[in-house]
């Protein structure tokens, strides 16, 4: 690994932590698979640098995140828009920051972002991806694994972490997604179903209740499943 840092976490947010892919092939081992809630976003933010889709980023769920550029960066913003703005150290000059693109951030920058106004998680990448070592192949955060992170131990990102960088190869070329591939996080999404394991238990009265009911994801849910909230079958 490399020993030197290339970015600080000034403030983690509420909540954000080092993601992939996941872990493919690992359930025998009792692990979940993690990875990135938004795979999308996440896969057009390496896509921006020409990264490996499977790189590592950073995912920062509801926003008010701070980074600090310890070198110059080439790095990407993707995903929810959280109202990101540059601010130099030195002048103290702040500069807004579109979303869906990339940008450098030059050694004694910060990236400042705000609360997520329109979906949750936003997905920050960097030119030939973050030094990590790998856990069963990734370096996916999973908490209820105690994997992942930059502790390794399935730990969020907080206050002070360093994060070392590969090389930044190549000449910055700004690069953002076409219009028509930038997704509406307002817009009402419709779900299709799979039925799987054990559907065959339900009988077919309970499972038209099912596709007719209307239910609301609770509380309980993470990288693994959503526990819906409704009349149950």
């Amino acid at each position: 690994m490399k020993s030197e840092p290339d970015l600080q976490i000034i403030n983690p947010g509420i909540f954000s932590q080092l993601q992939d892919l996941g872990r493919y092939g690992q359930s025998k081992h009792g692990l979940s698979q993690g990875g990135v809630m938004d795979e999308r976003a996440a896969g057009w933010a390496n896509f921006l640098l020409k990264n490996s889709p499977g790189n590592a980023l950073i995912e920062v769920s509801f926003g008010q995140a701070e980074f600090a550029a310890l070198e110059d960066l080439q790095l990407a913003l993707t995903g929810a828009e959280m109202n990101a703005h540059i601010v130099d150290q030195h002048s103290s000059v702040k500069t807004p920051q579109k979303n869906n693109c990339s940008f450098m951030l030059q050694k004694g920058q910060r990236l400042k972002l705000g609360f997520a106004t329109s979906g949750v998680r936003a997905y920050l990448a960097v030119k030939g991806g973050f030094d990590l070592p790998l856990k069963f192949g990734s370096i996916s955060t999973v908490k209820r694994n105690f994997l992942g992170g930059l502790d390794g131990q399935g730990g969020q990102l907080k206050v002070g972490d360093l994060l070392a960088v590969f090389a930044q190869d190549g000449d910055f070329i700004g690069r953002g997604i076409p219009r028509q591939f930038i997704p509406d996080y307002d817009k009402q999404l419709t779900l299709g179903v799979i039925e799987s394991y054990q559907a065959d238990r339900f009988s077919r009265e309970q499972k038209a209740k099912f596709y007719a009911a209307v239910y609301k994801v609770s509380g309980e849910n993470d990288r693994m499943g959503m526990r819906l909230n409704g009349e149950p079958l």
